[in-house]
């Protein structure tokens, strides 16, 4: 376990100069960890530490359920709570590679849950491989990471998530809100590989699918320069699962050889605001309905721009891509600089449905 000084201003926590929390600073409370126990331990007095808290996470392999509750009468609401992996055995130096600090479920549970629907937070994820989790449970979401939250900004950032199954909803990661408002979502620079959505009962209330990545309730969101590629949904998204979503922009992406009911790379509705799915490689999709792509905004525009969407299949209709607004609405769906080819479909449109 890291020894490290304790601020007296930390003195109400109750804890000693053998825990592994240093020093208070401008930015926050600072914890170094390098075993599950310290982990567990960092998550516990982040929750009511009353400053914004960063666990720095020593390289290594980490087994267990981690769980963090946020909320309570010493928190504030501009509290947040930071992950950073690949840290030396000193804490002196970081790598950025994700394949040095590993949570391994060994096909069992192994997770990271954060609750932060008390107040708003922002939320950073950084550096990491998820792995090898198999969760089964009603309303289980996020085989792997798991958050859920009434706003704030939520950063997830340079993680590798791979061969993850939840008899859920979100093969791999699931961002969720409580509120209607939601939280804003940045996903950039991930790697999304082989994780697999079981479709069943336990998929609870507002519907279920996201082979490797569930969004509900999110506003301003960004997804770009990720791979989604051989993730599996039992319902709806092969790799992307999105609803109830406003001014979503899908970019940079690769999504290859993903499967589903609906949607094989991506499902994706958005209540308000605009979508736009812009540069991404959507190819070798599988799905009953839109192979590669199904896109719905009631309240806003859809832009199609500079994608190469390609040999995508539909097991009946829109082997490429379905898109819709609402009807009799005045927004517009504009597609331009596209490649779309050899895409096929069992009826319908073996391209395009608009």
């Amino acid at each position: 376990m890291a020894k490290v000084q304790v601020d007296d201003s930390l003195s109400y926590l109750g804890i000693d100069s053998s825990s592994m929390v240093i020093l208070s600073a401008d930015d926050g409370v600072h914890y170094l960890v390098d075993s599950d126990e310290d982990l567990h331990y960092a998550l516990s007095l982040s929750e009511t530490d009353a400053k914004d808290s960063v666990i720095h996470i020593a390289q290594g392999i980490y087994q267990g359920d981690f769980s963090y509750y946020g909320g309570g009468v010493l928190d504030y609401v501009d509290e947040g709570l930071t992950l950073l992996g690949g840290y030396d055995s000193t804490f002196t130096s970081r790598s950025t590679d994700p394949s040095l600090t590993i949570f391994d479920g060994v096909n069992s549970a192994s997770s990271i849950t954060i609750d932060a629907t008390y107040n708003t937070k922002a939320i950073t994820i950084d550096g990491f491989t998820f792995q090898n989790s198999n969760i089964s449970s009603f309303e289980a979401m996020g085989a792997s990471l798991g958050i859920v939250t009434t706003g704030g900004v939520i950063t997830i950032n340079n993680n590798v998530f791979q061969n993850n199954t939840i008899d859920g909803k979100g093969g791999s990661v699931a961002i969720t809100s409580s509120s209607n408002s939601g939280q804003s979502l940045i996903f950039t620079n991930n790697t999304l590989n082989n994780n697999i959505q079981v479709e069943s009962s336990n998929a609870g209330s507002f519907g279920s699918g996201g082979g490797a990545l569930l969004v509900y309730r999110a506003k301003d969101v960004l997804i770009e320069n990720n791979s989604f590629e051989g993730n599996t949904a039992g319902g709806a998204g092969g790799a992307l699962w999105l609803r109830d979503s406003t001014n979503v922009a899908i970019q940079n992406n690769i999504f290859d050889g993903n499967k589903s009911e609906l949607g094989g790379a991506m499902y994706v509705f958005a209540n308000r605001g605009s979508i736009t799915l812009e540069n991404n490689q959507i190819t070798n999709n599988d799905a009953y309905w839109s192979g590669g792509v199904n896109l719905i905004s009631t309240d806003g525009n859809i832009y199609v721009r500079d994608n190469i969407i390609s040999n995508n299949t539909a097991t009946e209709k829109d082997g490429a891509i379905f898109s819709s607004t609402s009807s009799g609405a005045a927004y517009e769906q504009v597609y331009s600089g596209n490649v779309i080819e050899s895409n096929s479909s069992h009826q319908g449109s073996g391209a395009i449905y608009i």
